[in-house]
């Protein structure tokens, strides 16, 4: 059954359903900005990265280290554990990433604050 406006002014039912339309139009435009915002911030974790894990990871340390099991090469738990209570313990193991030290690990080309980013997460491994 067709509305027929009296007086100028539309029907109730169609002033709901324009109402509803429009709430329905931003909870779709809502919908659509969390989803946007869901996503920047799923790929914001790589853009806020801690400096070491990049470090690390550009570097490949997990092919023969790991934060509690030995590997290839000790685990950072166990040089941690081994380095406790050595001052110089920071240096020693900045200045062995920058020269490779004796045995086969790479030189880490990296500047020292990245280095001893590295090393400090090392050092605080359990």
């Amino acid at each position: 059954m067709p509305f027929v406006a009296s007086s100028g002014s539309a029907p109730t039912e169609v002033r709901v359903i324009k109402t509803f339309e429009r709430k329905f139009d931003m909870l779709m435009k809502l919908s659509s900005t969390l989803a946007a915002t869901a996503l920047s911030f799923a790929f914001a974790g790589y853009a806020f990265a801690d400096p070491a894990d990049d470090l690390i990871a550009k570097n490949k340390c997990h092919s023969c280290h790991t934060a509690t099991t030995t590997k290839k090469a000790p685990s950072w738990a166990s040089i941690a554990e081994k380095m406790k209570g050595d001052a110089g313990a920071e240096a020693k193991l900045v200045e062995f990433l920058k020269t490779g030290g004796a045995e086969d690990h790479k030189k880490i080309a990296a500047s020292d604050e990245e280095i001893k980013a590295v090393v400090a997460k090392v050092l605080a491994s359990k």
